[in-house]
C-alpha cells in the first residue's frame, strides 16, 4: 500500500485540488504550546513524558517537533549518568528512539500505524554534557510500498561534537 505524508492529505470534504492541509495532532499540540515562551516546551515535554512513562525516565526536553524532523535535549543529571560521568549509552538509545517515535507520530498517515523494529547506532564520543538527540527522514521515505521507514538518528553535544549517531527502522503499515 502507497503511504501518503499527512502534509499532503486534503481535509475531509475537500476536493483534492484544494490546498488545504489536515495537521497532525501531535504537530498541532506541540505548535500549540510551543508558542507559550518557556514554559511551551516544558508543558509539550510533561505531557509527552504521561503518555510514554519509559521515556520519562531520561526527562527529553523537546526542541522542536514537525513532521520528518524531531529534535529533543537529555540533560547530563546524575541519574542518567554511567560509572565516568557521561550520558549513559542506554539514555542516549532512548533519547533516539524517543525523537524517532515523536518523528512517526508527526509524520504517520492517519490511516497507517508504525512500531519501531530495529535500532543500529554507533557511539562516536563520549558525551560529557547534554545532548541534542535529532531523528530526520525525507519526505520520499514515507511514499513507498515497502513498510519499512528508516529514520537517521544522531546525538550531538553543544559544542557541535556527535557523539552518537544510526538508524530507526519502524515497520509502518495500514490499520485494521
Amino acid at each position: 500500500m502507497r503511504r501518503v505524508p499527512p502534509q499532503t492529505l486534503p481535509q475531509a470534504g475537500s476536493r483534492s485540488s484544494d490546498h488545504e492541509v489536515r495537521t497532525n495532532p501531535v504537530v498541532s499540540l506541540w505548535r500549540r504550546i510551543s508558542r507559550v515562551p518557556l514554559v511551551g516546551p516544558w508543558l509539550f515535554s510533561t505531557l509527552f513524558a504521561i503518555k510514554t512513562p519509559f521515556a520519562a525516565a531520561i526527562k527529553p526536553r523537546f526542541v522542536s517537533v514537525e513532521p520528518h524532523r524531531v529534535a529533543l535535549r537529555v540533560a547530563n543529571r546524575r541519574r542518567v549518568r554511567n560509572h565516568l560521568g557521561n550520558v549513559h549509552a542506554t539514555a542516549l538509545c532512548t533519547g533516539l528512539e524517543t525523537a524517532a517515535g515523536t518523528l512517526a507520530e508527526a509524520t504517520v498517515p492517519p490511516t497507517m500505524r508504525w512500531i519501531p523494529r530495529r535500532m543500529q547506532v554507533e557511539y562516536t564520543s563520549m558525551a560529557r554534557g547534554p545532548v541534542t538527540c535529532t531523528a530526520e527522514t525525507s519526505p520520499d521515505a514515507w511514499i513507498d510500498s515497502d513498510p519499512e521507514v528508516h529514520v537517521a538518528v544522531r546525538g550531538v553535544l553543544d559544542d557541535g561534537t556527535m557523539v552518537i549517531a544510526g538508524v530507526v527502522t519502524l515497520w509502518v503499515t495500514s490499520r485494521p
